[in-house]
C-alpha cells in the first residue's frame, strides 16, 4: 500500500530579538521674567512614554516623549511652591537583527536618572531613558500528524508544548470622571504633582472578545490655603476589546498603561475650586492564547524496504511552564523625618535574570518617590530611593533557555512612624519558562521499491547495547521493530551493558 502523508499548518509566536539601549533627552523651559523667582529647586521628575513603535529591516524605531516636571520654591510670597512643565519628543532606532516590517514588536520605557541646571532665563533639563525592545515573529509551520499506509512502515513522533497565539489587539480606554476634594480640604490653589496608575481588577475572555474591568487610581498633591494638601481618589472603568474567534476555553493576558490625564480645576456648586475634572486615557494591550501539545513525526523508516527521506529544521520556542511569583517588600526609610506623607509613587526594573537547573535567579531594583512634608521646616521635599532585591524561585528549570519575565509593583502601602517610615508592597512576576526546541520533522518520504533482502542474514544477531543508545535507533539498524525487541528479550526497557537477541522478521514474523 502507497504511503499517504498527512499533512497540517499550525502557528506559534517566535521571539527574534530584543535589545537595550539608552536615550539622553534633552529640553529646556525658558522662564517668564515677571514670573516668581526660583529660590529653591525641590525636585525634577519626568515620565517616558513610548508613543509609537515601527520596525523596517534589522531595526525597530521607536518615537517617544518625554514629560518633565520641575517644582520650585520661590522668595517673597505667600503661596511660594510652584511647577513648571516640559515635554520634548524623541526617535531612536534599537538595532535587532532578523527583525522585519512583518513582526510586531513592543516597547518598555523608563527615566534612569534625570539633571536640571540653571541658565539665564531658562532651566535646562536631561533625561536619560531606558529602552527595551522586543520583536516577534508569527510563523506557520507544516509538520507531518500521521502516515497511512506503507508496508511495515514504523515512525518516531516527538511531543511539543507550545503557546498559539490566537488573538492580539490594541485599544485605548478613555476613563472620565469628576474628583471631589474632602469636605475638610481647602480649595485648590495650584496642582503639584499629579500621578495616575492603572490597575486591574479582573478580565476575562469571552467569545470573539476581552473583557476587563479595572479602576485607574489618582493621587494629586496641590496647594490650598497656604498649605500643602494630598488627595487620593478611584475611577472604575469596564472596557471590552474585540477579537474575532477567541472563546471562552482560551487564555488570556492584558496590560494596561496610562498614555495620557488631562485634568481641570473646576468650581463646586458654591463657586469653590474644589473640583478636579479628569480624562485619561489609558492603552490596553490584549493577548488571547491557547497551551496547545502536538506530536510531530520526525523520522520514519520500513521493515521491508528502503525509504528516503527529505528532512526540514524546525525551531520552536516551546512552552515548559507558567509561573505567578510574588516577591514581598518590607522596607524601612530612616533618613527622612516626615509629619506627613503625601504620596509613595514607585517602579520596578529588572537588572539581570538567570537560570539554573534547580531555580530561577532574578536580580532587580525597586525605585521609590516619596513627597512628605519635613517635620522640622514643614516645607515640602522628595526622596528616591533605590531598593534593590533577589528572588531565588525554586522551580525545575533543566533544558529551559528561555526565560521572560513581566514585572510590576502592586499594593504599595506605608506607615509613618517616629523614628522611620515603612513601605509595604509586593513585585508581582508573570514568569514565562521555555526553551528553542530544535526538531528534524520529516518533510517527504519517498518509496524505492528496494526490497530488503534478509535471506542471507543471520536468524539471531547479539548485541550488546552501548551507552546512549536509543531504542528506536537499534531497531532500524536492524530492521526490526522495538516491539519486537523487547518480546523477544522478554524485557520492557535496555540499560548500557545488557546483552540482547534481535531476531530476522521475515514477513512480519521472527525467526
Amino acid at each position: 500500500m502507497a504511503i499517504e502523508l498527512i499533512k497540517e499548518t499550525f502557528k506559534v509566536e517566535e521571539l527574534k530579538g530584543n535589545n537595550d539601549i539608552q536615550v539622553l533627552v534633552e529640553s529646556e523651559i525658558y522662564l517668564n521674567p515677571s514670573g516668581p523667582v526660583i529660590e529653591n529647586v525641590l525636585w525634577v521628575q519626568g515620565k517616558a512614554d513610548v508613543l509609537n513603535t515601527k520596525i523596517i529591516e534589522d531595526k525597530l524605531i521607536v518615537s517617544g516623549n518625554v514629560k518633565f516636571n520641575l517644582l520650585y520654591k520661590s522668595a517673597d510670597e505667600e503661596n511660594n511652591i510652584h511647577t513648571l512643565e516640559a515635554a520634548k519628543e524623541f526617535r531612536e532606532e534599537i538595532d535587532i537583527r532578523g527583525a522585519d516590517e512583518d513582526m510586531i514588536s513592543k516597547v518598555n520605557s523608563s527615566i534612569e536618572h534625570i539633571e536640571w541646571d540653571m541658565e539665564e532665563g531658562m532651566v535646562l533639563l536631561k533625561a536619560l531613558v531606558n529602552l527595551h525592545g522586543e520583536v516577534r515573529e508569527f510563523k506557520n509551520i507544516e509538520a507531518i500528524k500521521e502516515i497511512v499506509g506503507g508496508d511495515g512502515l514504523q515512525f518516531k513522533k516527538e511531543n511539543v508544548n507550545y503557546k498559539e497565539v490566537i488573538g492580539r489587539e490594541i485599544s485605548y480606554i478613555a476613563v472620565k470622571d469628576v474628583l471631589r476634594l474632602d469636605n475638610s480640604a481647602p480649595e485648590i490653589d495650584e496642582i503639584i504633582k499629579f500621578n495616575l496608575s492603572p490597575r486591574q481588577i479582573e478580565t476575562m475572555v469571552v467569545d470573539d472578545r476581552m473583557i476587563t474591568s479595572g479602576e485607574v487610581h489618582i493621587n494629586l498633591i496641590y496647594n490650598g490655603g497656604n498649605m500643602i494638601h494630598s488627595q487620593k481618589g478611584i475611577i472604575p472603568f469596564n472596557h471590552f476589546i474585540e477579537m474575532p474567534r477567541v472563546n471562552p476555553e482560551l487564555k488570556g493576558q492584558l496590560e494596561l498603561e496610562v498614555v495620557d490625564g488631562i485634568y481641570e480645576v473646576i468650581g463646586d456648586e458654591d463657586g469653590e475650586r474644589r473640583l478636579v475634572d479628569l480624562e485619561v486615557k489609558v492603552r490596553a494591550t490584549g493577548k488571547v492564547y491557547e497551551n496547545k501539545s502536538r506530536d510531530l513525526i520526525i523520522d520514519a523508516y520500513s521493515t521491508k524496504e528502503n525509504l528516503l527521506l527529505e528532512r526540514e529544521e524546525i525551531r520552536i520556542d516551546e512552552n515548559l511552564r507558567d509561573i505567578n511569583y510574588e516577591e514581598n517588600l518590607d522596607i524601612a526609610i530612616s533618613d527622612i523625618d516626615a509629619s506627613e506623607i503625601l504620596m509613595v509613587d514607585g517602579t520596578v526594573n529588572l537588572l539581570e535574570k538567570k537560570l539554573t537547573d534547580e531555580s530561577i535567579v532574578i536580580d532587580g531594583v525597586v525605585t521609590l518617590e516619596i513627597q512628605y512634608i519635613d517635620r522640622i521646616s514643614g516645607d515640602l521635599n522628595s526622596h528616591k530611593l533605590d531598593y534593590p532585591f533577589r528572588s531565588n524561585i525554586y522551580e525545575h528549570a533543566e533544558g529551559a533557555d528561555i526565560l521572560e519575565i513581566e514585572a510590576s509593583l502592586e499594593g504599595i502601602d506605608y506607615n509613618l512612624r517616629r523614628d522611620d517610615l515603612n513601605i509595604s508592597g509586593k513585585v508581582g512576576m508573570d514568569i514565562s519558562l521555555g526553551r528553542n526546541k530544535k526538531i528534524y520533522s520529516i518533510k517527504e518520504i519517498k518509496e524505492t521499491k528496494e526490497v530488503f533482502d534478509k535471506k542471507n542474514k543471520p536468524s539471531i544477531t547479539i548485541y550488546f547495547v552501548q551507552k546512549n543508545d536509543d531504542l528506536w535507533d537499534i531497531a532500524k539498524r536492524y530492521n526490526t521493530t522495538i516491539e519486537q525487541i523487547l518480546l523477544s528479550n522478554n524485557t520492557t526497557e535496555l540499560h548500557p551493558g545488557d546483552k540482547i537477541i534481535i531476531e530476522k522478521i521475515v514477513d512480519d514474523v521472527a525467526v
